[in-house]
């Protein structure tokens, strides 16, 4: 089974990956001037600073589509204030994957140490409210969006690219598009993430 990390850097140290065991690593650059100027082996700068860590994660979906390791784990610089133990969860199989996931999907693992799944309305309330997640879902389902939207928070996952391989690169390359030209579509796609790689 081959694992790798992508980390969407931004200015925070991401050290703690020297605790991971045979993990391939994809880093990409955001934000940090210096850091850019000076970057590391396996670390790859983004220009511009667009979509936030989202933005990032389908970064690599798309231009890695026909490279994908088997299994994908998509990381903040800091993931701990969210996955308090999500260097443990990388090291492991599939079985501490299920023990730890807040939402598991066919061949795809949601992390929070701190809450579980949460909803929101198709207006992104309670939590933030005026997110246009109706028409973003439009955009991008075939299908009526749900009056209710479930999701885990802070967008640390695992996939496999057995899932990402269900959707052709096109449909991913639409995401990417959506992040790349609209400053509030982090919040949207990260709401809808469950419902982008979920497969019959």
């Amino acid at each position: 089974m081959k694992k790798e990390l992508v980390i969407a850097a931004y200015d925070r140290n991401y050290n703690w990956i020297s605790l991971l065991n045979n993990v391939r690593l994809s880093v990409y650059l955001k934000g940090n001037v210096k850091r850019k100027a000076f970057p590391k082996q396996n670390e790859i700068i983004i220009e511009p600073n667009v979509g936030r860590d989202v933005h990032t994660f389908f970064y690599h979906i798309v231009n890695r589509y026909d490279t994908l390791s088997d299994y994908t784990f998509f990381s903040q610089d800091f993931p701990f204030d969210h996955v308090a133990n999500y260097t443990e969860i990388i090291n492991r199989d599939i079985d501490i994957w299920n023990v730890y996931s807040k939402l598991t999907l066919n061949g795809c693992w949601f992390f929070n140490s701190y809450s579980s799944i949460i909803s929101c309305d198709s207006n992104g309330c309670p939590q933030h409210c005026g997110l246009p997640i109706k028409s973003v879902w439009e955009n991008i389902f075939d299908s009526e969006c749900p009056n209710t939207i479930e999701f885990v928070p802070a967008g640390h996952f695992c996939i496999s690219k057995d899932t990402i391989y269900k959707k052709p690169k096109i449909y991913y390359e639409n995401i990417l598009n959506l992040l790349s030209h609209y400053e509030i579509l982090p919040w949207v796609i990260e709401r809808l993430e469950p419902y982008i790689f979920k497969h019959d």
